[in-house]
């Protein structure tokens, strides 16, 4: 390796390698090192610690690995250090806390119960990625000074022996992604940080709060809403992580998006339900002027095909679930609005996709352009689809509800107050009807399980209150009221 000191990138991925070379050091602008799977290699030399240029280490799956450089932790380049699945080297894990300039750190599939780094990570002041999947934690075995990591953005915990989320998370306050999918011990979840973009929390079937819309979770999901829209008026954007950088899910999309376990079903709050994979809402006249109005929430259930599941994972590095949404206006004309996507790979969906999950998207309404402010696109259509493992998957179920900001998210939205000053703004008090159910929910029904704060509305097929006319009448002008009586008074004296 003599004479190449310009290399920059060395892939020795799955090769049959048993050693590497001392001569290794001499590889002064090395920054890429990728000896993943390696399963011959059985000792990393001290020499690949001379590499101060090296920006990513990916050591994952070292089957026979029975350590790592004590002096791992002067690589102070180090940008990305995958070290997941090394079996029993977790209790000797070298010191990270050297590793400053680190951004992404893998620790999936360690033993870390004994854990023995915990100071070093909370001294990683560049971490913006950590993965501790299946990593074999309890209750309080994140130590609180983690949660003072400034700039992580992804957190990862899902497989792990934890009855809660922690706590401390509502102080990471540029957390982007959240993990925590199999964690069949939790029970409960705290306030969540308003700069939560994309959570999962599928197959935790006892998390009570899911069936509960007056929880804490619902209500830290409307902060994350009302945050996201506020991003996207200041043009800020939300985690774009490179593909080596992915968590276990990431979505490709505006708003927020929540995979939750299918035994949570679609609460009622939902009021627009519809069996099968698409779903069409009738929005207000004139809701792109309605500043109430804060965008849709989009629900559906995602199960496989009854008798139709062929596991052909072994096709893919690991189980894979893709999910997409199609947002579009329909109606005398048809246009294309928005395609949302979430990727997600989790080892049951190598057997029956866990029986299968709802997929919850907030979408915000200024994601859509101005061109469709207009009444001519009042009906949204939402189609949804996807496979597992290369197979489509049954959308069992999904639903549509607007999002207003007056009332929580699962609350009933309140009576548009009609305002003169605003030009024919009596229109947007009728609500969203959906025009693809049947059989529609009783509004007075309805009423009854909501708070007497709220008031009724009705729906009207053609999006029109009658009592708008009635309204325009009692609020008449002075001037043409005295009008009419005048000549009324004329008429009459002729006669």
């Amino acid at each position: 390796m003599e004479n190449v000191n310009n290399l920059r990138e060395l892939h020795l991925h799955g090769t049959a390698i048993q050693d590497l070379p001392s001569s290794i050091e001499n590889l002064k602008g090395l920054q890429f090192l990728d000896l993943a799977f390696c399963k011959r290699l059985v000792t990393l030399p001290t020499h690949i610690c001379n590499l101060k240029s090296l920006k990513t280490l990916d050591v994952y799956g070292f089957s026979k690995l029975n350590k790592l450089p004590k002096s791992l932790g002067s690589l102070q380049c180090l940008e990305q250090l995958d070290a997941g699945c090394l079996g029993s080297i977790a209790s000797q894990l070298p010191s990270l806390s050297g590793l400053c300039s680190l951004r992404i750190l893998h620790l999936h599939g360690l033993n870390l119960m004994q854990w023995s780094i915990q100071d070093d990570i909370c001294r990683l002041y560049s971490l913006e990625v950590l993965d501790l999947t299946n990593c074999n934690l309890i209750d309080d075995g994140i130590a609180d000074e983690n949660f003072h990591l400034s700039s992580l953005q992804v957190l990862c915990l899902s497989r792990n022996h934890i009855s809660k989320i922690p706590a401390g998370i509502s102080q990471l306050s540029k957390l982007q992604v959240l993990g925590f999918s199999h964690c069949k011990m939790a029970v409960e979840s705290p306030e969540l940080p308003s700069s939560l973009r994309s959570i999962d929390v599928h197959a935790c079937t006892g998390l009570k709060t899911l069936s509960n819309p007056s929880s804490l979770f619902w209500a830290s999901l409307f902060k994350c809403f009302k945050s996201a829209i506020q991003d996207l008026e200041c043009g800020n954007h939300c985690y774009d992580p490179s593909p080596e950088a992915w968590p276990d899910f990431c979505y490709f999309g505006q708003g927020i998006s929540i995979l939750i376990p299918r035994s949570s079903g679609i609460p009622e709050w939902i009021r627009h339900q519809k069996k099968g994979s698409r779903v069409t809402t009738e929005l207000p006249r004139y809701w792109y002027k309605n500043k109430d109005l804060l965008g849709f929430a989009l629900f559906s259930i995602h199960i496989p095909l009854d008798n139709e599941f062929v596991d052909i994972s072994k096709d893919f590095d690991q189980p894979h679930c893709g999910l997409k949404c199609e947002l579009t206006f329909r109606g005398d004309q048809f246009a294309f609005l928005d395609d949302l996507s979430l990727d997600s790979w989790c080892e049951c969906y190598e057997n029956d996709g866990a029986s299968g999950q709802v997929w919850v998207l907030y979408y915000p309404k200024v994601a859509i352009k101005e061109k469709y402010h207009s009444n001519k696109w009042r009906h949204l259509n939402a189609s949804f689809r996807g496979c597992l493992n290369g197979i489509p998957v049954k959308v069992e179920k999904c639903g549509m509800q607007l999002i207003y900001s007056q009332n929580d998210v699962y609350s009933r939205p309140t009576r548009i107050q009609h305002n003169d000053s605003q030009e024919n703004l009596g229109d947007e008090r009728s609500t969203v009807e959906d025009v693809n159910v049947n059989d529609r929910r009783s509004y007075d029904d309805a009423q009854n399980t909501t708070q007497k704060t709220y008031l009724p509305i009705m729906q009207y097929t053609n999006g029109t209150d009658p009592g708008v006319q009635d309204d325009e009448q009692n609020h008449m002008p002075r001037w043409l009221n005295l009008l009419f009586n005048i000549i009324e008074c004329i008429c009459c004296g002729r006669q």
